[in-house]
């Protein structure tokens, strides 16, 4: 099998229309697919490439999986103990410029092949309907899921995407306690700033990550700041949010550094917060009760080469 994937020559199979179980709002990791005619781009990282390409990258879970990691160049796009079907999961703000690599592990000892991992990519410049997307790569999860226990499915991606990850000039975190209490900091500044609602104090807190977004939204980053902290605010408005209390228990968080170890988060362990047992949470989260969901808000840091942990992703 050929796993190093050439889009230029690329099949394309007919579109699954998925039902989507939400039961937390990944803001980031799930995308809007709010496509703007904006295309302007402020990145200093991005001067030399073709500023002409604008191209999303997405992947379709038709089925139920069970103890699966996605990772995009070593990153976390996607971890879940039990997930249902999931429609246009994000995975572009993990991808660079050039070749990527996407990876699927488990350890489910399930042999279901009933549902796939369906990755799909658009090219905007030709057109903006979603239904339009190319899916390029698919796999039955019972190629994932063997009963022998961990597997692993691995294979790359060259994008023509006109922009770098500017982690990729950034420091290495260390696995440490020290680079935990850092982070949590970090966390605890952004949590404040979300929960009063301070627009001026999340742009600030989260310039570095906007400019992120901007990037491979492929809109100014104006708009994606009012993207973002409109989603905020329809949040808090719409019904009664609670702060669940994650970051005075530095116990149950656990240190998630990428595999280049060029970016980190925060992941909050804990089986007793829903009736699914979904064990991976965000730290940063807030339980409409009106609603009966969670609402999080996840994140990722890169250290710059002045040493200043960052909100990047």
């Amino acid at each position: 099998m050929d796993n190093n994937l050439n889009l230029n020559k690329k099949p394309k199979i007919n579109v699954f229309t998925s039902i989507y179980v939400v039961v937390a709002i990944l803001i980031i990791l799930a995308g809007v697919w709010d496509f703007m005619s904006e295309s302007k781009n402020n990145s200093d990282l991005t001067k030399e490439l073709d500023q002409s390409k604008k191209e999303r990258y997405t992947v379709d879970i038709d089925g139920i999986t069970k103890n699966t990691k996605i990772l995009v160049n070593g990153i976390t796009a996607f971890n879940s103990s039990t997930s249902g079907y999931i429609d246009k999961l994000e995975l572009t703000q993990f991808m660079t410029n050039g070749d990527n690599n996407i990876e699927i592990t488990s350890t489910s000892v399930s042999n279901d092949s009933s549902c796939n991992f369906r990755f799909g990519y658009i090219d905007l410049n030709k057109s903006e309907n979603i239904n339009d997307i190319n899916y390029y790569k698919e796999i039955e999860c019972g190629d994932v899921f063997k009963t022998k226990g961990v597997e692993e499915f691995k294979f790359n991606v060259n994008t023509n995407l006109r922009f770098v990850s500017p982690w990729l000039k950034g420091k290495k975190f260390v696995d440490s306690d020290e680079t935990k209490t850092k982070l949590i900091a970090k966390y605890k500044e952004m949590q404040s700033a979300l929960n009063s609602q301070d627009e001026n104090k999340l742009k600030s807190i989260l310039k570095y990550k906007f400019q992120r977004d901007a990037d491979w939204m492929y809109m100014s980053k104006d708009s994606a700041e009012q993207r973002y902290i409109k989603i905020v605010k329809s949040n808090f408005s719409d019904g009664n949010s609670q702060l669940l209390d994650t970051l005075s228990k530095p116990d149950k968080l656990v240190l998630d550094i990428s595999k280049d170890g060029l970016v980190a988060r925060l992941i909050f362990m804990d089986s007793s917060l829903d009736s699914n047992d979904l064990q991976y949470w965000e730290p940063l989260m807030w339980y409409n009760s009106d609603k009966g969901i969670t609402v999080s808000y996840p994140v990722w840091f890169m250290i710059t080469q002045d040493g200043e942990i960052i909100p990047i992703i």
